[in-house]
Parts: C-alpha cells; sequence; structure tokens
C-alpha cells in the first residue's frame, strides 16, 4: 500500500477467549482508511414491509462497499490483488456517482488503468463505458478528448477478424502490443468460470463480441459529442455490420444466440448480454425472456451467472419491462444471491462470489459485487440522466415501487430530494 496509508488488513469481528472481568469498548482501537473524497450524499431508505427492508440491507451493504473499498483513492478488485480491474472500476463507478457523485476517484482509477490495462478481451470495452458514465455524470467533454485516441485503439476495430467478428486467437501481435497487455489476451464471460451456464469457450465468442458492439456504440456517441462525424459514422456501421454477422452466424435454429460460431449451445449469458445491449430486437425479446426465466428457475430462483454479471443480467431485466422478475433475483434466498452474503455470511461488504463453494479463495471485499448500490436508483426510483452534466434529468418509477422511498441523488447541480409515498 502507499506509505500514506500503511498496511490495510480487512477484519469482519475478534473473538477474546479467556478474559477475565468485565470488558470495555474503550480497550479497542480501530483504525480505519477511505478516500478522503468519500462523503456519503446519496441516501437511499424504503419503507413498508418486508421487501423495502430487505432492499434497505442490500442499500447498506452495497454502500459501504462502496465507501469501504476506496481506501485507496482508486478503485481495487478486492483485497486478495488490490489492483483496479476495467469491468470492477466500472460497476464501482456506477455506484460511486450514486452515493458520492465525485469524479476524482473514477478518473485517477481510469488513468490507472490506461497505464496498466488487464487482460480479459471484454474489459478493454468497460473502459470506454466509463469514459461514458463520466460524461453523463459531468456534461466535461475535455476528459473525452484526452483520452479519445485510446478509446479508439479499445474499442478493438483493429481486432475484427475475416469472420467479421472478434477472434480472440487472431488478434494480432501489434494490437496486444498497441493494447498494453502484459498478460495473455483472452476471453473471459464469467468469473470463476463455473459461473458460465455452460458457456462454450469459441474463437468468436458471442458475449465478447457483445461488448465490442456496445462499445462501438458508445464510441459513436463519444465521437458525436466531440463532433467527430466521421468517427461516428465509422463506429455505427461498425455496430450495424458487428450485428448483422451475429444475426447471421451465430443465431440458432430457435431464433437465440448460441455461445459463438460453431456451438449448439446457448449460455444466459449469450441472453441477457446482448439483451442488456440493445442486440435484441423487438420480435425476439419475448423468446429470450421466456428462455432466460426458464434458467432462472433451473438456478432455483437464483442468479444463473456470477456476482460480476449480475449487473448486466438486471439491466436487460428492467430495460424490458421486467421488473418482477429483476427484483425477484435482487432479493432472492438462494445461494446465488446478496441475501445469502447477509443472511449466511453476516457480509458487510460484497463477495467476490456468490458463495465460498463457487470459488474456494473468494475475496469478501470486491465491489464488482456491489451493482445494487447503482440498480436500485437507475432502475427502482428510475432517476437517471437523460443530458450530460444532469443538464436534463427523468423519474420513472419502477412498477415494483409499492412502498414507499425517500431519496437524496447527489448531480453536479446538487441533491435531487425525492419522497415516494
Amino acid at each position: 500500500m502507499p506509505a500514506s496509508i500503511g498496511a490495510v488488513m480487512p477484519f469482519r469481528y475478534i473473538d477474546i477467549y479467556g478474559w477475565k472481568g468485565d470488558f470495555s469498548e474503550k480497550f479497542i482501537k480501530v483504525e480505519f482508511s477511505r478516500s478522503s473524497k468519500y462523503e456519503s450524499r446519496g441516501v437511499i431508505s424504503f419503507s413498508g414491509g418486508q421487501t423495502a427492508d430487505e432492499l434497505n440491507r442490500i442499500l447498506e451493504l452495497t454502500n459501504h462497499t462502496i465507501e469501504a473499498t476506496s481506501f485507496a483513492g482508486v478503485f481495487v478488485d478486492g483485497d486478495r490483488e488490490r489492483l483496479p480491474y476495467e469491468a470492477d472500476a466500472y460497476i464501482n463507478q456506477l455506484g460511486w456517482f450514486a452515493n458520492v457523485g465525485d469524479v476524482t476517484v473514477p478518473r485517477r482509477t481510469f488513468e490507472y488503468l490506461v497505464k496498466h490495462p488487464s487482460w480479459p478481451t471484454e474489459w478493454q470495452a468497460h473502459m470506454i463505458f466509463m469514459a461514458w458514465a463520466d460524461y453523463l455524470q459531468t456534461g466535461d467533454i475535455k476528459f473525452l478528448r484526452k483520452h479519445y485516441d485510446w478509446l479508439k485503439t479499445l474499442s478493438l476495430e483493429e481486432a475484427i477478424s475475416e469472420s467479421g467478428m472478434v477472434d480472440v486467437t487472431k488478434i494480432s501481435p501489434e494490437l496486444k502490443e498497441k493494447l498494453k497487455v502484459t498478460y495473455p489476451l483472452g476471453d473471459i464471460v464469467d468469473w470463476p468460470p463455473s459461473q458460465r451456464d455452460g458457456h462454450e469457450m469459441l474463437a468468436n465468442n458471442t458475449v465478447t463480441n457483445a461488448f465490442v458492439y456496445m462499445g462501438f456504440k458508445r464510441m459513436a456517441d463519444i465521437a458525436r459529442a466531440l463532433g467527430e462525424e466521421s468517427d461516428r459514422s465509422r463506429f455505427s456501421d461498425l455496430a450495424n455490420s458487428l450485428k448483422a454477422v451475429m444475426e447471421a452466424k451465430v443465431r440458432g435454429q430457435d431464433g437465440l444466440y448460441v455461445d459463438g460460431i460453431g456451438s449448439t449451445h446457448t449460455s444466459a449469458h449469450s441472453l441477457f448480454i446482448p439483451l442488456a445491449f440493445g442486440m435484441v430486437d423487438n420480435n425476439q425479446r419475448g423468446d429470450v425472456l421466456k428462455t432466460l426465466a426458464t434458467k432462472v428457475g433451473s438456478y432455483g430462483g437464483g442468479f444463473p451467472g456470477s456476482v460480476f454479471t449480475a449487473q448486466y443480467l438486471l439491466e436487460g431485466l428492467f430495460e424490458s419491462g421486467e421488473d418482477d422478475l429483476a427484483l425477484a433475483l435482487m432479493l432472492n434466498k438462494t445461494e446465488r444471491g446478496w441475501m445469502n452474503m447477509l443472511n449466511k455470511y453476516d457480509a458487510t461488504i460484497t463477495h467476490e462470489a456468490w458463495d465460498v463453494q463457487f470459488k474456494y479463495n473468494e475475496d469478501w471485499t470486491h465491489a464488482w459485487g456491489a451493482a445494487p448500490a447503482n440498480i436500485i436508483p437507475r432502475f427502482i426510483l428510475g432517476i437517471n440522466a437523460t443530458e450530460p452534466g444532469w443538464a436534463r434529468w427523468e423519474i420513472k418509477p419502477s412498477k415494483v415501487l409499492t412502498f414507499s422511498a425517500k431519496a437524496k441523488i447527489p448531480t453536479p447541480h446538487g441533491l435531487i430530494d425525492i419522497m415516494y409515498d
């Protein structure tokens, strides 16, 4: 750790055996570290029944996670590694904006990752997502301009192979060198591997290419914001072309995406990642949602993917009007949900995996599990910026909000103060 912080060891509780006589809390001194930029400005509380109480517990868990994992002044990937990773940082950033509103820590994390990128193919797109989230929050075009050329490299435009998709086995050494990736570049889909719902890891991977597609879409948005019209048009064309190729090459006989070129298997991830990214057309949406509901049922009502991909499954469900299923997943009592962390482990910070049985060396301080910190304000309260810098915003409460809520949502212009009765 930096010298200014010193040694940091997260702990949950201490058992003291054999103490004679009374024991006072004055006998214990606890020191903690968090970012100097952390200030709990965003507050949400629900009332009116069991669902409200359980959402409050999950919010307390995920919001404290955002606070506690800021101790290094950047978003770190748990205590085992203590390094920023792109996907983790993006989910952390969204929760940080909802809680704190500060841009310093997210930007410092982004700048670190520009110099020290990590290896998963899909993680490259998350830097584009982070840059766009920064612009929506701040309206600051200078940050986009500063990193624009690097974001173009991260789009993986240069990695489209003769198949018309990104083939991870054919990414050139020259591009890998440009990307500054020190480990072998590879698709991850989900982590740990046991949480991929049997996804076939093929070279032309549906999930990877869905992330590339969304990266192209966001790059078109960024190019538009910067007035780079030729780039905007090119990235829009790249997105449309990639979607068309995937429609032709990874669409199964049942009309659903399979896991990649040559696959006959459809994992949950090949359904909900494209769904979250707007790749599922209206005439296909019903079948995708029906199959997803079946997948969830096969896991006893728990998440069919990991803690990380819960972000995208929930986004896809809420954006498709499946608010009831999304809420049921958030509150599910199986071993594959946040209530398991709370009830079984008395968690105060979200875990790397849903349960130790899924990852023997799982980290108990992992902010990529803190999706509810952003999902609840964005989709249950329905508060979102519709123009960069919150110049305009909307509130569209979910149909599942059948109980009362009070909230303060930080924006660059001050707090949005909400009471929902």
